[in-house]
């Protein structure tokens, strides 16, 4: 991402602060590209999404990288229109994304798609949840492969706030 130096994975997978000679994990570099998160891979590498702002929408995007921040194969879109995006490993190895996407000024919708190790979508993307000004927090993948997801909503635009915790199989 461009701006503040991006995040980067070192030795055994944890985290280390980006320094000026860190690397973007896009490769589109116009437009506005940013909002990134990480995710060390079980099988080791790791993985990035971000929003990508270009050509007057809103789209996410992800990049494989091997352990010492290789690229692994191109660019993945994984929605052209959403931001917001996660991600999490999960314990067979792939991982989930998921994203706000937002159809009119005041409903947000929360949807998801899985990916095996090698970055291949298992399936289609789907709706996890939806409603007036909801936000998600990033997703928890679980030791069976299934996983939790914790939604802030509030009932309209002056109602109460609250928080729920949805939990889906791997299916």
């Amino acid at each position: 991402a461009t701006g503040n130096p991006p995040a980067q994975a070192g030795k055994g997978g944890q985290a280390v602060e980006a320094s000026e000679s860190g690397f973007a994990v896009n490769s589109t570099l116009e437009d506005h590209q940013g909002h990134a998160s990480l995710a060390v891979l079980p099988g080791g590498g790791f993985v990035a999404v971000w929003t990508d702002l270009g050509g007057g929408g809103s789209a996410v995007r992800l990049q494989r990288f091997d352990e010492q921040g290789g690229r692994l194969g191109d660019e993945v879109p994984v929605t052209q229109d959403g931001s917001t995006a996660h991600v999490t490993p999960l314990s067979d190895g792939g991982f989930l994304v998921s994203w706000h996407r937002s159809p009119s000024q005041y409903l947000i919708e929360v949807h998801a798609r899985r990916y095996d190790a090698q970055g291949t979508a298992l399936g289609d993307a789907f709706e996890v949840d939806s409603g007036a000004f909801q936000y998600t927090a990033r997703p928890m993948g679980l030791a069976d492969t299934s996983f939790v997801l914790a939604v802030n909503t509030t009932t309209g635009r002056y109602g109460t706030d609250y928080a729920k915790v949805l939990h889906f199989s791997a299916d």
